[in-house]
């Protein structure tokens, strides 16, 4: 519950107005036409990244993006692990997902020890 106290908020404000930001002058300001469902789950998806693991734009980012859209797409799809189905791709992904945080993890580990 800390993670919602005041202190926490106070913190995480500032974070999530420079996301969205810089989230609507990259995908929303001047353009004509915008694919809503796509630039609303980028942007979620922008802020979960930051606020949870503190990971703003990269590598790391972009392959975990593309991770958990596998992932998602294919969780409720039928138990069928062949590769090119669905249900293939959100393990393929799942697992791309556990080491992506392993790797963040340790690395992290080694940074405070």
């Amino acid at each position: 519950m800390a993670f919602f106290g005041a202190s926490s908020l106070h913190n995480f404000v500032p974070r999530l107005d420079n996301t969205t930001k810089a989230h609507f002058q990259q995908f929303w300001e001047g353009r004509d036409e915008i694919k809503a469902m796509e630039t609303i789950k980028h942007f979620l998806f922008s802020l979960l990244m930051d606020l949870f693991l503190s990971i703003t734009e990269g590598p790391e980012f972009h392959s975990m993006e593309h991770d958990v859209e596998d992932y998602i797409n294919g969780t409720f799809q039928l138990p069928i692990d062949f590769p090119g189905c669905a249900y293939h791709k959100a393990r393929l992904g799942r697992d791309n997902i556990k080491r992506t945080l392993d790797r963040i993890i340790s690395r992290r580990r080694k940074v405070c020890n």
